[in-house]
């Protein structure tokens, strides 16, 4: 992820879906509303048997405190 740099993609991409829920959802809440963010790489999705688990798929929800810093930093 890092190596193709895809982390400053989901970054950019969390502010501007951070910056469009807040606009549209009443009561908005980082913490419940935003999900977080999924790759998945269909070329290497693989379950490996040995212990149930899939290769290829990478998730994480970005800090509020990044995303608001980022935010600061670009607008």
């Amino acid at each position: 992820m890092c190596h193709h740099r895809y982390d400053i993609q989901y970054q950019i991409y969390s502010i501007a879906l951070h910056k469009y829920l807040k606009l549209n959802i009443y009561n908005y809440d980082y913490s419940i509303h935003f999900g977080g963010i999924y790759y998945i790489f269909l070329r290497g999705l693989l379950l490996d048997n040995n212990n149930n688990s899939f290769s290829g798929l990478f998730y994480i929800k970005p800090n509020l405190n990044l995303i608001n810093k980022l935010n600061d930093f670009f607008f």
